[in-house]
């Protein structure tokens, strides 16, 4: 239930003006500066609904094991969020969620069968989607969504 209403916040976010500053502070800072916003607000702004997302999760986290260590606290930690938002996308809410799931399966079928080496097999797919497909998950659906609407 929390997930259904974090994505449902995250997506109203992402499509209202504030989203749409957001996304023009990633393509050109200084042209939303002329505008008359102030990209620093909206970064501020983006940064506090991103720190109480991650909050959220975190206790949630620490309810479903009964247990914080601090392994969680690692950079290494950190640095699977990051590999899960450029698998998925930052386009849209979903993405976090598909990028959760190919993450999870990538680890699973990777340790599996090279349990050694699984952490090569992530990277080498991290390298094929910044490569391939620079918008994650999300963005390459989108564009062969629309690849299929235009050939129709």
């Amino acid at each position: 239930m929390i997930a259904v209403v974090a994505f449902y916040g995250v997506q109203r976010y992402l499509d209202s003006p504030l989203g749409h500053m957001l996304r023009a502070v990633k393509s050109n800072e200084t042209r939303l500066e002329y505008l008359g916003t102030s990209a620093r607000r909206v970064l501020l702004i983006g940064y506090v609904i991103s720190a109480f997302l991650g909050g959220i999760g975190g206790t949630l986290v620490a309810i479903i094991q009964q247990i914080a260590t601090p392994e969680f606290g690692f950079w290494t930690k950190s640095g699977e969020f990051v590999f899960i938002a450029i698998l998925g996308g930052s386009a849209h809410a979903f993405g976090a969620f598909a990028g959760a799931a190919m993450f999870e399966c990538v680890r699973f079928y990777a340790a599996a069968h090279l349990a050694d080496t699984w952490q090569l097999i992530l990277g080498v797919v991290l390298i094929v989607i910044i490569l391939y497909a620079p918008n994650g998950l999300i963005g390459l659906r989108q564009r062969y969504g629309q690849a299929k609407q235009g050939g129709h």
